[in-house]
């Protein structure tokens, strides 16, 4: 709900909360859309609380079979899953369980595609450049791609704009502790039991967030300052409008509205760390096709995703392999690879 009215939706809401004003640059414009709240306990969602992803796709795909249901006519050009931020767990997740449950017989859901923005996907990856990010040096990637027997090459150097927001004392008390991070975060993903995904998510949290976060800096644009608020941005305006009671009254809803709800989180904590992309080769290989963007000021840049070998690896070789097979088989697919670098 708060991405409808802040960020890609057909309206804003005024800063008095009085009305509300159209946007000029909706998604809207382009395609049918609807945001959902969810887990249960997001905004106005209600439901038991959900505390693994797989609950959180199942619960999705159960509504998306119901939406479709009432309105199939917005089916019609096919369907897309968008998300940004912890969507990077949600979105493949979710993605993934229409993709398997299409080839279960169920009524088809017209998966084209799926698209994470500024997302965390790969913790092990993504934790062990939060430093490098922060103290803006030299950020890269090597992808070696092989298919058949032709070596493709493509090295991207790529140094962000966002300015140097950490001292070097702090840049090197952040590097020292990342292999103990990445040593908690692949026990959790190995183990998997909530004491050791609770105890890495702490850990790297600790020692790979807060030192940029107690700056005052706001993870999601370095260049500006958090402000008072918890969230970085003032969202008062749009808290005063969606419990003000006519507006409740014509959504059909009685109940508190929150920007943020610590319930669904923290019963989701031991999910924090835990390792979504392998989720997508197998859907790329499949035919869906996938967009991963990210802004060169924030945190979560997912460029970073792409500097170690792991995720790279394992995603696109994955991916390749599976565009060998077709091509072995004499299969047409229709390929496009994009790398889009921020101005």
């Amino acid at each position: 709900m708060l991405a409808l009215l802040v960020e890609n939706g057909p309206c804003y809401v005024n800063q008095q909360a009085s009305d509300t004003y159209l946007s000029t640059t909706s998604w809207t414009e382009a395609a049918n859309v609807v945001w959902v709240d969810q887990p249960p306990g997001t905004g106005f969602s209600t439901g038991l609380v959900d505390t693994t992803e797989v609950e959180i796709a199942q619960d999705m795909y159960a509504f998306l079979q119901n939406f479709m249901k009432v309105f199939p006519q917005y089916f019609n050009n096919g369907f897309y899953v968008f998300g940004e931020s912890y969507a990077g767990h949600y979105v493949p997740a979710i993605t993934y369980e229409i993709f398997q449950e299409n080839q279960s017989g169920n009524p088809k859901i017209p998966l084209v595609a799926f698209a994470i923005g500024n997302g965390l996907t790969d913790p092990y990856i993504q934790y062990a450049y939060y430093a490098q990010m922060a103290y803006n040096r030299y950020l890269g990637w090597l992808l070696t791609v092989y298919v058949l027997l032709i070596v493709f090459m493509i090295v991207f150097v790529y140094s962000t704009t966002a300015p140097t927001v950490i001292s070097y004392p702090t840049y090197s008390f952040m590097t020292q502790r990342i292999p103990e991070c990445q040593s908690q975060i692949q026990n959790c993903n190995t183990q998997g039991t909530n004491n050791v995904c609770d105890s890495a998510e702490d850990y790297c949290n600790t020692y790979e967030i807060e030192p940029v976060t107690v700056t005052g800096v706001n993870p999601y644009d370095l260049r500006i300052p958090c402000g008072d608020s918890n969230l970085c941005y003032n969202f008062t305006n749009v808290d005063m409008w969606l419990n003000n009671a006519t507006v409740q009254k014509e959504l059909g809803v009685n109940m508190k509205w929150n920007s943020c709800n610590n319930a669904p989180h923290l019963a989701l904590t031991a999910d924090w760390v835990k390792d979504y992309q392998q989720k997508i080769p197998p859907m790329l290989a499949g035919g869906i096709r996938g967009l991963i963007y990210a802004g060169d000021q924030v945190m979560q840049l997912l460029f970073s995703s792409f500097t170690g070998k792991k995720f790279p690896n394992q995603l696109f070789y994955s991916y390749l392999t599976g565009l060998y097979l077709q091509l072995a088989r004499k299969q047409s697919l229709d390929i496009t690879i994009t790398v889009a670098l921020p101005k």
